[in-house]
């Protein structure tokens, strides 16, 4: 058994022993230059065995000295049992000096004091720095009930009369399944450089234990709970409920309306009952009792639960209402290293208010958009930046003015026509550092904005990250999704063809017996690539056909049809025009589902 399955064995651990010896012959080869080299595994077993160490309390602990020097980045000096006034003594007082900003100020049961010095020309109170949530009880001293503290003093060594304001902090806001032993133990200080290394452990043992089948089931959990939640999102229709159920329903309503702080949504939305059953062909689906194909589609129906982004199991177990049977798939996933699921700990903790001292959006500001915000604007913007700032720094990246009477020309491409551009014009807005996680996603898609850029096509393209602001499986891309627009998925097949070209003698991981230079862009494509099925129902809906042709062309968003072909020849010859020249172009042309 290797060293990081022992540290997650659930067994009882033995007896605390003595481990200082082998721990020194560890130290003998940390020697000046010496580089150790070791798996990422075995990186993450040592980490997780420093955490469990256990060192002995030194029997003596010695007070320290007044006036010591205190190895801070912003402190100065540290004063050690400070009387403030015949009511109060801080255990420590941190001294600090012109223009330092502290964020999160070191507290503890017995008092700390922090001692700020002002300029008296550019006076500002630092407590306007701090960032705990400060609220009720507060206060502050009467008028005349001015209080002296020893040690501030003015310019001729005299006391000054201080006035006195209080508040308290009001803590943190946590999600009810939290460990509440780990959030209640005292904390009293937070270190940026603590911190990072904290987060930087826990991530790499979450990324370790990262797995398809871990996504799959928290994103079937979330679905779950939005639906329970949200229900059909359709207008209010009177549903009958029994007794029982009628219960059960005000139960909810008075549980989503202390969630909602008391607010009443100005929108009632139906409240039926939503139902697990299949559709016609055999694929599952969600839908609202309300929901009719014929007279009454405005309510909820879900026909995708079927494209292997769901666990099905799950889903079905949870509607049938199975108890015991969700127990065994919860506390399966519960059991699993690092655990996943409804049944683990919450470790969500938010802060108890966002305090924000001025805009972030430096686009808001007219001063530096004096250029506007069209061409010329950001080509200004991206001339200052080649200026000034180095390449990693830099926001816009690339611009490119292009004649399409020079670009190549394809048999499925549409005729140029008199409402066309006469120069195409691209700018890359992606940083050194969007660019290394764009590289490093799992999960891509790619979407085109027509309408939120005026005189812009906006292209973005956006990952599903797990953990932060990244999510790393071993480096490969497995799944990229994209609306029905065919020329982003054209081009990001040539894209994929020009670097697979790049490795002549590189197989096929699907196909063994071929190489990836050899594979056209389409194939590239069915490889990875996926339609989202948020554009294609809503299209399907908008699209001029029968319903029972809407139900061919909704049967199509699967893992694997029964008969692809005949239910495409089908729709194209029952849908008449609309379904030849709708949507439907945009399913089966050779972008479309394997």
């Amino acid at each position: 058994m290797d060293l990081a399955r022992l540290l997650n064995s659930p067994e009882p651990e033995p007896p605390l022993v003595d481990i200082s010896a082998q721990l020194a012959s560890l130290a003998t080869l940390l020697r000046p230059g010496n580089v150790i080299l070791a798996t990422p595994h075995v990186r993450v077993a040592l980490i997780n065995l420093v955490t469990r160490l256990v060192p002995v309390p030194t029997p003596i602990t010695p007070q320290p000295p007044p006036n010591i020097p205190l190895d801070h980045p912003l402190a100065i000096s540290v004063q050690h049992d400070v009387v403030v006034n015949q009511r109060m003594t801080v255990s420590e007082l941190y001294k600090y000096p012109l223009g330092v900003s502290v964020e999160y100020p070191e507290s503890s049961a017995q008092g700390v004091g922090h001692l700020f010095q002002i300029a008296p020309d550019d006076w500002s109170n630092p407590t306007l720095d701090f960032l705990y949530s400060k609220g009720e009880p507060r206060g502050h001293s009467k008028k005349g009930e001015e209080v002296i503290v020893p040690f501030l003093r003015d310019a001729n060594d005299d006391l000054v009369p201080c006035k006195v304001k209080h508040a308290t902090c009001q803590g943190a806001k946590v999600c009810p399944k939290v460990d509440l032993d780990s959030i209640t133990h005292p904390h009293t200080s937070a270190s940026l450089a603590t911190l990072s290394e904290t987060l930087a452990l826990n991530r790499d043992i979450r990324l370790q234990h990262a797995s398809p089948t871990r996504d799959v089931f928290q994103k079937t959990a979330a679905f779950i709970a939005a639906l329970r939640k949200q229900g059909c999102p359709a207008p209010h229709q009177e549903t009958y409920f029994d007794s029982d159920e009628e219960e059960e329903q005000l139960a909810k309503e008075e549980h989503h309306r202390k969630i909602r702080r008391g607010y009443v949504p100005s929108v009632v939305t139906c409240d039926g009952r939503l139902e697990f059953s299949h559709s016609f062909n055999g694929h599952p689906v969600i839908k609202c009792e309300h929901y009719s194909k014929t007279n009454n589609k405005d309510h909820y129906f879900n026909a995708s639960i079927n494209d292997g982004s769901f666990d099905v199991n799950y889903l079905t177990t949870a509607f049938e209402e199975d108890q015991e049977e969700i127990d065994y798939i919860e506390n399966a996933a519960h059991a699993l290293a690092l655990g996943f699921g409804p049944r683990v700990e919450c470790t969500t903790v938010c802060n108890f208010s966002v305090q924000r001292t001025i805009c972030p959006n430096r686009s808001h500001v007219m001063s530096f958009i004096d250029q506007g915000t069209a061409w010329n604007g950001a080509r200004y913007f991206f001339d200052q930046q080649t200026l000034q700032r180095p390449l990693a720094d830099r926001y816009i990246t690339c611009m490119v003015e292009l004649d399409p009477g020079e670009l190549d020309v394809h048999p499925e491409d549409e005729p140029r026509s008199a409402k066309d551009p006469h120069t195409l014009r691209f700018i890359l807005c992606m940083g050194f550092e969007g660019s290394e996680r764009l590289l490093s996603c799992q999960y891509v898609q790619s979407d085109i904005g027509f309408k939120r850029v005026i005189g812009f096509y906006e292209f973005e393209l956006a990952g599903w990250e797990r953990d932060a602001k990244t999510y790393d499986y071993d480096g490969k891309l497995l799944q990229w999704a994209a609306d029905q627009h065919g020329g982003q998925a054209k081009g990001l097949g040539l894209h994929l063809q020009q670097i697979a070209q790049q490795f002549p003698q590189k197989w096929d991981f699907h196909e063994a017996n071929r190489l990836l230079a050899l594979l056209s862009p389409y194939e590239h494509l069915h490889r990875i690539f996926r339609l989202c099925v948020t554009h294609i129902y809503r299209n399907i809906r908008k699209c001029k056909v029968e319903e029972a042709i809407r139900h061919l062309m909704r049967s199509l968003v699967c893992m694997e049809h029964p008969d692809w072909d005949a239910t495409i020849l089908k729709i194209r010859n029952e849908g008449g025009k609309a379904a030849q020249d709708g949507d439907l172009g945009s399913i089966t042309i050779s972008v479309g589902m394997p």
